[in-house]
């Protein structure tokens, strides 16, 4: 039987870049024919060890990359590479040197006190993170991928001892293996975009998982770490927008989910901790309001109301839903509440001191963990074990499942629903995800910070990063990194993307830079526009608005040094910050204030500040009124 390769992913270029670094250094020994030797080659897998790691812990927890990036503790990384300290460091110091790696956290403790879990967390630099990968079969021969790889990771497998919760969690990891293995498959134009790649295939590293049905290389890891923990699968850790390309049985999966099943879930874990804790006290009354509003689906429009907050929910509900996450139940907790949480507590007092006493008695995250483990009894231990018991396939997600055809979906929303129900005692709805059929496969769809960034900016790139100066820049992730020694990627805001990327371009062009003091904060920001230089953005983008949306051409010479513009010999604008632009009757020096480029968008008091300009007396009316 022929023995099968092992193989790393690998960025494209890395190989050939390793090899010329490491021959000029004399590192590398060849024979007589040109090859390296064994030592040699033992060698250089020994250093793309380092990147694969890396790479396979961003395809499997992307956000968790993204955010900390990657632990590599340094006694078990020796350990595997049989290499001294010295060696070892070496290795790691020869890829943050070259640039091809960063160090993003000098210690992290992944767990209590021991040594062996103190770890530094690493991920690729800005350059590499964005390279194309592909699948490099190792030598066989090579005694560090035979000995220390290949035979390591089968001797793991030979473990017979389990305990009933192993064998229980076993059943569910090894039900979706099977599914990957036998019956997922990907959409016909995946196999077509790979099949017209004539030379070796590289790939988007995010399609790692679509290339690796597709061939049916079975490099998945499955698993569910503890009892009562989430699993993990492809299906968790590819991209949403890929998930159509994805097929069970042949057919486009169809998803089942629980509406606001975070929420229930809180309600859930919340009153079973109340149960646990204060025996034989009744429930409070807004608890049982809290688990009834959830059900509703009304809790979010609630706490904006309490907080006077509803405009922000009704423009955009993901992200004031994230601000509960962030602000409240996966925060520590604060001494000084801020207003979400003061707005949380005078609605619901019982449950927002029960989530307080739960993050106090033990850690701040730990209520995210009494979450996902009632999340985790209902999904895998309930209702996926009744699936499996009715020969139902199906894909898990979390809080949600995946079917191949709508009969199967309706049978497991029964038993979701009773689950819920029975072992929760909650109500819940439930809403289905269907793709529509894919025409073609694209590889990369536009990024949301790509299309508001070319908004903004009015230009049009190419790729989603790209180099200015000694910065690069990366628009999708916002984030920024010099060539500076020592100098890391830093996640922004757009705005602070958007002034970083102006002021360096101002910079290059060889405009001279003026810091203006604002909120305490020395900020310098400049831009140049129509021979002019102008303060700060916002003065410039109301500026360039205001010319659009009149039909006016303004001249930046009449802006004075209070920033404002003399429109004729009776009213004024002045352009404010983010937060406070008005328009000025100069002879009575009345105003009024239109709330600022941010609070009230320039495009729809601009037509008023016009109205108001032409028509004297609605202003001074408006005023009076005030």
């Amino acid at each position: 039987m022929q023995e099968k390769n092992y193989s790393f992913i690998l960025p494209e270029g890395l190989i050939e870049t390793i090899q010329s670094t490491l021959k000029g250094k004399g590192q590398f020994k060849y024979t007589k024919r040109g090859k390296l030797t064994q030592d040699s080659i033992n060698l250089l897998y020994k250093y793309l060890y380092v990147p694969n790691y890396l790479l396979e812990s961003k395809i499997d927890k992307r956000d968790s990359y993204k955010k900390n990036g990657v632990a590599i503790n340094f006694t078990l990384l020796k350990d595997t590479l049989s290499l001294s300290s010295e060696e070892t460091k070496a290795i790691l110091n020869y890829f943050i040197k070259e640039g091809i790696i960063e160090l993003v956290n000098q210690y992290v403790y992944w767990g209590f006190g021991s040594k062996e879990n103190k770890s530094r967390t690493y991920r690729f630099t800005e350059e590499w993170d964005n390279k194309k990968v592909y699948n490099h079969e190792c030598p066989n021969d090579s005694t560090f991928i035979k000995k220390r790889l290949i035979e390591k990771n089968c001797s793991k497998k030979q473990k017979t001892s389990k305990s009933l919760t192993s064998i229980a969690n076993d059943d569910i990891v090894n039900y979706q293996m099977k599914m990957f293995e036998e019956s997922v498959g990907v959409h016909q134009t995946v196999h077509d975009y790979f099949s017209s790649m004539k030379e070796e295939v590289r790939f988007d590293v995010n399609h790692f998982y679509l290339h690796s049905i597709l061939k049916k290389e079975n490099k998945f890891k499955i698993a569910r770490p503890v009892k009562d923990s989430r699993l993990y699968s492809p299906l968790t850790s590819i991209k949403r927008e890929l998930r159509q390309y994805l097929t069970l049985d042949g057919k486009q999966l169809i998803g089942l989910d629980v509406v606001g099943c975070q929420l229930l879930l809180s309600a859930i874990a919340v009153e079973n901790y109340f149960k646990s804790n204060y025996k034989g006290v009744e429930l409070p009354d807004d608890m049982i309001e809290y688990k009834q509003i959830s059900e509703a689906g009304l809790l979010y429009e609630k706490l904006a109301e309490q907080e006077g907050k509803t405009s922000m929910l009704q423009k955009d509900r993901s992200k004031y839903k994230q601000r509960l996450y962030k602000l409240f139940f996966f925060s520590k907790n604060s001494k000084r509440p801020n207003k979400l949480q003061q707005a949380f507590k005078a609605l619901f007092p019982s449950v927002f001191d029960m989530i307080v006493e739960i993050k106090t008695n033990h850690n701040y995250n730990e209520w995210a963990k009494i979450m996902q483990e009632v999340e985790s009894v209902l999904m895998l231990d309930s209702v996926s074990k009744k699936l499996i018991e009715r020969g139902i396939k199906f894909l898990n997600l979390h809080d949600g499942i995946y079917f191949s055809t709508l009969e199967d979906l309706k049978v497991g929303e029964e038993i979701l629903i009773n689950t819920f129900k029975e072992n929760g005692g909650v109500n819940v709805k439930t809403k289905i995800e269907q793709y529509e059929e894919p025409t073609e496969f694209k590889e990369e769809e536009t990024d949301s910070n790509v299309t508001k960034f070319e908004s903004k900016t009015n230009i049009k790139l190419e790729k989603h990063y790209f180099k200015l100066g000694d910065t690069y820049f990366n628009v999708k992730k916002l984030t920024r990194k010099t060539d500076a020694k020592g100098s890391k990627s830093k996640k922004l805001s757009m705005k602070q993307f958007i002034k970083l990327y102006e002021q360096k371009k101002a910079v290059e062009q060889g405009i001279d830079e003026q810091t203006i003091e604002y909120k305490e904060t020395k900020i310098t920001n400049m831009i140049e526009y129509s021979s002019m230089v102008f303060k700060s953005r916002w003065i410039y983008q109301q500026f360039i608005e205001i010319e659009k949306l009149t039909g006016i051409q303004l001249e930046p010479s009449k802006i004075d040094i209070y920033n404002e513009y003399d429109f004729n010999d009776e009213w004024a604008f002045r352009f404010g910050g983010e937060y406070s632009s008005s328009i000025r009757n100069k002879h009575t020096n009345m105003f009024v204030s239109y709330g600022g480029y941010k609070q009230y968008p320039i495009e729809e008091f601009v037509p008023d500040i016009i109205s108001l300009i032409k028509e004297e007396q609605l202003l001074i009316q408006s005023v009076a009124a005030k």
